[in-house]
């Protein structure tokens, strides 16, 4: 049995003040590990705190300094992560209008939900799936979309493969460190993408995780990462990440 980890950095909105981005992002472990993951993640965050951890490790709430250390943390693990971005500025006008809160969540939990079935299809596993509580729609209603509407629907809707998933189940990130990893995976990938308030993104954070994105046969495009809609790679962060395929000696 497998377990696969979603939480998500960015914003629904379209307004002027939101994220360029959402993505939505998850790690994939095996049962076995899970209590031993929970136990090093646990232990590496009480060492890098060095007193008492607050309850919820929040990626963007750190500063840079424990943000590498959080990631070198889970660099440390033996998982795989995958991510869907969504750049918000290149839907078309109709989608816009039908992609609002929380809709656009939806959507991009459809095309990551699908790369964890793929992955643990092509392992003849099953796998679990627990989403990071959100008070932006009931869980209920996303698992409605997956169970009530998508299941009823095909190719070219989705490519959900249903008989490889166990469950999906919610909770909240304060009350799991699992699933505040996600959080730090996710977050160093929208850092790459979002500008801070200055103009500027972080490409570092994004390449402390390679070698634990999902590479599926040689190809890391739409599996390792997957954009929507599909667009042009000239992004600082996806130039970097082609210069990282094409020549791995980069990597610092």
């Amino acid at each position: 049995m497998l377990h696969a980890f979603i939480d998500e950095s960015g914003d629904d909105g379209f307004a002027q003040a939101s994220s360029c981005w959402l993505i939505l992002g998850a790690y994939v472990i095996r049962e076995s590990d899970m209590n031993p993951v929970k136990a090093k993640l646990t232990h590496g965050v009480s060492q890098i705190w060095r007193t008492s951890p607050p309850a919820h490790v929040h990626f963007v709430d750190c500063p840079h300094p424990k943000r590498k250390a959080l990631l070198n943390l889970v660099k440390s693990i033996d998982l795989t992560c995958m991510f869907v971005a969504a750049h918000k500025g290149s839907l078309k006008p109709d989608e816009v209008q039908r992609l609002t809160c929380p809709s656009l969540y939806c959507y991009i939990a459809k095309h990551l939900v699908e790369r964890i079935s793929w992955y643990a299809r092509d392992r003849n596993e099953s796998v679990r799936i627990t989403f990071a509580q959100r008070s932006q729609i009931a869980f209920s209603k996303l698992k409605s979309y997956f169970y009530d509407v998508l299941r009823h629907r095909s190719f070219p809707v989705h490519d959900i493969a249903f008989s490889c998933i166990d469950s999906m189940g919610s909770i909240p990130a304060n009350q799991n460190s699992l699933l505040q990893a996600a959080d730090w995976m996710t977050g160093a990938v929208a850092a790459g993408l979002n500008p801070d308030t200055y103009g500027n993104v972080e490409l570092s954070y994004a390449e402390l995780l390679w070698g634990k994105y999902w590479i599926r046969q040689g190809k890391f495009w739409s599996y390792g990462l997957k954009t929507i809609p599909r667009i042009e790679h000239n992004e600082k962060l996806f130039s970097r990440i082609n210069t990282w395929l094409e020549d791995p000696t980069t990597l610092g």
